[in-house]
């Protein structure tokens, strides 16, 4: 069977395509590296523990992070917060960690509160400024959770509850050995 020029013009035109693409998705990818160094350099304020002080998402470097952005009004995060947990204490160690983080229009003392009643396991966070859920999406909806792997480099993005089998595949994955 010939080839025929028209079947020719199809295929360079596909490879054409297809090479544009690839180097589309790389300058997106390459973008989006540089987008989640600058979001891990933003300070937030940490509402765990006893005093309250700034952290960065840089301060997890080294680590897989499930990054939750949340709200305390919205029930949905709130329904969510036990899976997380258990998530967390499952994996929980020098490999991966979780932080809540509250949005911008949460007040503090709810999130404390909340953490508190919970007994969340994890580090809980408050956006007050909202520059961290703008630089990582931006976030406008919760809850959204970011899987980062080690290096911060976005893995998963989940909005709504993550579906507990997929999420905790996720983590088995960036953090294997």
């Amino acid at each position: 069977m010939a080839i025929t020029r028209r079947q020719t013009l199809i295929a360079a035109g596909a490879l054409a395509v297809t090479g544009a693409g690839g180097a589309l998705l790389w300058r997106r990818q390459q973008q989006h590296a540089a987008q989640m160094q600058q979001a891990a350099q933003i300070g937030f304020t940490r509402l765990d523990g006893g005093t309250p002080g700034t952290a960065r998402l840089a301060d997890w470097h080294g680590r897989a992070l499930l990054l939750n952005f949340w709200a305390t009004s919205c029930s949905t995060c709130v329904a969510e917060m036990p899976l997380l947990a258990a998530i967390y204490r499952e994996f929980a160690g020098p490999r991966f960690d979780a932080l809540a983080l509250a949005m911008d229009y949460d007040p503090p003392d709810q999130v404390i509160a909340f953490a508190r009643s919970r007994e969340l396991p994890f580090p809980v966070g408050h956006d007050a400024s909202g520059e961290v859920a703008r630089a990582m999406g931006p976030v406008y909806l919760t809850p959204t959770t970011l899987l980062l792997d080690a290096s911060g480099a976005l893995f998963r993005r989940y909005l709504g509850p993550p579906d507990p089998a997929q999420l905790r595949a996720a983590i088995a994955q960036i953090t294997a050995a």
